[in-house]
């Protein structure tokens, strides 16, 4: 995680609304059918928040909430779910390679510093035929705020997961999560998913 991000995320999530928040996964299986997903059982959810992320919307087996922000979502009492939370430091993920049927992360990995770094431990932690489910806004430097300060583009998207076969995949000119237009900005966004 981008060592900047660390207080502005931890304020996010003091002041954020809950149902908010919540809100995000819910819009995100309203876009991504959750059928796609059906036949998961060891499941992450990399920069899950501090209320569970994706297992507010969606049940499995094995369920590991990962988060760079988790000892302080706990050591501030905002963290639910505690025990499926796993240490997550910087961008190297502390899984079990091959042991994951599908890694999600939404609206997370434009924090973590080194995008192709973070998918290519997702991919390594990925089962074959595992399943990388991925919400993430485009920014320029232009976009950056106090929060956001990683430049993301389509092809260092591409470039990161190029040894995957696309399942699903939308742009959006206009994330369609958060407050973007109270702010007036309207920042692109990409949903997809894909497979090993």
């Amino acid at each position: 995680m981008i060592e900047q991000n660390k207080e502005f995320e931890l304020q996010y999530w003091l002041k954020k609304d809950k149902a908010v928040v919540l809100n995000t996964y819910k819009r995100f299986f309203e876009i991504v059918p959750k059928e796609l997903f059906k036949d998961c059982n060891v499941v992450a959810d990399v920069g899950c928040g501090a209320y569970g992320g994706i297992f507010n919307e969606m049940q499995f087996p094995v369920m590991h909430g990962i988060d760079p922000m988790w000892t302080e979502f706990i050591d501030n009492k905002i963290a639910e779910k505690e025990t499926c939370f796993t240490k997550y430091e910087g961008s190297s993920v502390d899984m079990i390679q091959g042991r994951y049927c599908c890694i999600f992360s939404i609206n997370a990995l434009d924090h973590s510093g080194d995008f192709q770094v973070s998918v290519k431990n997702i991919y390594n932690a990925l089962g074959k035929g595992g399943l990388f489910a991925l919400h993430i806004q485009l920014r320029k430097e232009k976009d950056f705020d106090e929060g956001h300060k990683m430049a993301i583009d389509i092809d260092i998207i591409k470039n990161a997961i190029m040894d995957m076969e696309e399942i699903f995949f939308q742009y959006f000119e206009c994330c369609p999560f958060g407050n973007q237009k109270l702010t007036g900005k309207h920042i692109p966004a990409i949903i997809g998913v894909w497979k090993k």
